[in-house]
């Protein structure tokens, strides 16, 4: 069983991985449409979930239990049907919790599932990006280099007082051939 579920979710994995061809496109990290659908369970779990881990149902249970001691406390003068120790609230109140306590489990375990989805989306996106920033770093390199083959401007201004300083002595030179004949 683990071994299937382990292969199930290798397949899953690999399904999902970017593919040479969607190389600049990220549509395919999106997550699956058969992930937003939820069962009947599902909805009546994070429904129950939602409502049991508020404060309004805190504070309405509270009152329920108290009218609860209130109303068998008034009664103990007439007919009692829950005496002092409350065996039959205490009952209810394992019921509920025994009930409850599942069911806000499956709906845990469905959102961890879910932020192990998006886990794994973050993750190939962020492969992506690195590949892009290597590259980028790579390219920033080349322009580096050929940025620092050129030379730089107090070069250039040397070279040119040199091309000057020969221009005339060339002129000098030059001037010199032509006054002698």
């Amino acid at each position: 069983m683990l071994l299937k579920k382990f292969k199930y979710h290798l397949a899953l994995i690999l399904n999902e991985m970017p593919k040479k061809s969607e190389k600049n496109n990220l549509m395919h990290l999106v997550l699956p449409r058969r992930y937003h659908r939820r069962t009947f369970g599902q909805k009546l779990a994070d429904g129950l979930a939602e409502k049991a881990g508020s404060w309004a149902f805190i504070i309405g249970f509270f009152v329920f239990l108290l009218f609860w001691m209130a109303v068998n406390t008034y009664m103990v003068l007439t007919h009692v049907w829950d005496p002092y120790p409350f065996i039959l609230l205490n009952l209810v109140l394992s019921c509920l919790a025994a009930i409850q306590a599942p069911i806000i489990l499956m709906s845990q375990n469905r959102a961890a599932e879910v932020d192990r989805q998006k886990a794994e989306r973050d993750y190939y996106v962020n492969r992506k990006a690195e590949k892009e920033i290597k590259i980028l770093q790579r390219d920033v390199l080349q322009v580096k280099a050929i940025l620092s083959k050129q030379p730089s401007l107090d070069e250039i201004g040397n070279l040119e007082k040199e091309i000057r300083k020969i221009q005339k002595e060339i002129d000098v030179l030059l001037s010199g051939n032509t006054k002698k004949p």
